[in-house]
């Protein structure tokens, strides 16, 4: 990377180096309040300037971390992200893109992988159009990744759940409903018998008992098609009078078994 102070100093006494300087003074303070690192690097000879931030997030000093070049950067950013960064940089250098952005792993100096988001941009070409100086950031977003990768588990766990919670009312289903189907068919048969009016009074009781529940256990499983969005609602009418004699059938039945 190439030093902006020995890229262009003249003219640093008359006003226009003084407004170079206020615009670096404006551009530190932006920095600063960032919190972000700043690497400036020179293309053709493949060498950068980093600030102390961009040592900071990995775990350095500028003089513990040393002169800045490809191999070092190479060294400290993990090899699966190599491929994306080479990607993004190229859409870029051929003006696919106003800037380059990439989120990538780099090593800590304690060994584990911390992410970055890398931006940046190219401020000078060659005559014949190729890179020639690029500045950009590092922004430690470690924090940020590792809310999503809790929030990626957290929504895998919620998805094994509910498919947990589908397989257990598919097996319920087949469980419940065929003892309870043949419950209601031998009580159709007994109902169609020659039996006395009090017999056939309590085996209607227990019929409409075992639809009832049939009927509740249908709207337990269609839980499933409510997740699914699938559940349809039909409207039928239906004897209220009937309803309520049944009804009473049922908790007399009842409040005679428990003595209420």
């Amino acid at each position: 990377m190439m030093n902006k102070t020995n890229f262009n100093n003249k003219g640093e006494g008359n006003e226009d180096g003084q407004l170079v300087r206020h615009e670096r003074h404006r551009f530190a303070e932006l920095v600063r309040a960032m919190n972000a690192g700043t690497w400036e690097t020179d293309l053709i000879k493949n060498t950068s300037i980093v600030n102390d931030r961009y040592a900071e997030i990995l775990g350095y000093t500028l003089e513990e971390l040393g002169p800045v070049d490809y191999e070092l950067w190479t060294g400290l950013t993990h090899p699966d992200d190599m491929i994306r960064i080479n990607l993004e940089l190229e859409e870029h250098f051929a003006g696919k893109k106003p800037y380059y952005e990439c989120e990538v792993r780099m090593k800590h100096k304690n060994g584990h992988w911390v992410w970055v988001l890398d931006k940046g941009r190219v401020s000078e070409w060659t005559k014949d159009g190729k890179p020639a100086f690029m500045f950009g950031s590092h922004q430690d977003i470690t924090s940020i990744k590792e809310i999503e990768e809790e929030l990626r588990l957290t929504k895998e766990a919620a998805v094994r759940a509910t498919q947990s919670k589908s397989e257990f009312l598919a097996n319920m289903s087949h469980e419940i409903r065929t003892p309870l189907n043949a419950v209601i068919g031998y009580l159709d048969l007994m109902l169609h018998g020659k039996e006395d009016e009090v017999r056939k009074e309590y085996l209607e009781i227990a019929h409409t008992s075992a639809l009832s529940l049939l009927d509740l256990i249908n709207d337990i499983l269609d839980f499933s098609k409510i997740e699914a969005g699938k559940l349809e609602l039909h409207y039928e009418f239906f004897p209220i009078r009937s309803l309520v004699d049944q009804l009473k059938s049922i908790l007399f039945l009842s409040k005679k078994e428990y003595r209420v």
